[in-house]
């Protein structure tokens, strides 16, 4: 009678063995679980920062673009382009302008985020 006892006994501390190692299995995955949650907030955080920090760089070379626009136009209605060769200086004042009226277009735009 001790044998089934005995088979009893060890098969109870095997069934209490396996549930202790189960939830043993379980915490350290949820801690980690958990790190990683931190870490993936942590990286979204500064990438939203990198974003403003890129939109503003851009929304300032857009306006800056503006502002060599007016004195472009300035320095033509003041000579620039007259006198000899002046078409260089036409083509000059072309290519800026063309340039800097694309650095307007196109302007990225933060993407709108749901509220928390």
């Amino acid at each position: 009678m001790k044998t089934p006892s005995l088979i009893l006994a060890a098969a109870a501390l095997v069934a209490v063995s396996a549930v202790a190692f189960t939830q043993d299995q379980r915490k350290p995955a949820a801690k980690d679980l958990e790190a990683r949650v931190r870490l993936l907030e942590e990286e979204s955080v500064k990438s939203r920062e990198l974003l403003a920090e890129t939109l503003r760089y851009l929304e300032a070379q857009s306006e800056q673009s503006k502002e060599l626009l007016k004195a472009l136009d300035r320095a033509e209605s003041l000579g620039f382009t007259k006198g000899m060769n002046y078409e260089s200086r036409e083509a000059l004042l072309v290519g800026l302008r063309a340039y800097l009226r694309r650095q307007q277009q196109s302007l990225p735009q933060a993407p709108r985020t749901q509220p928390r």
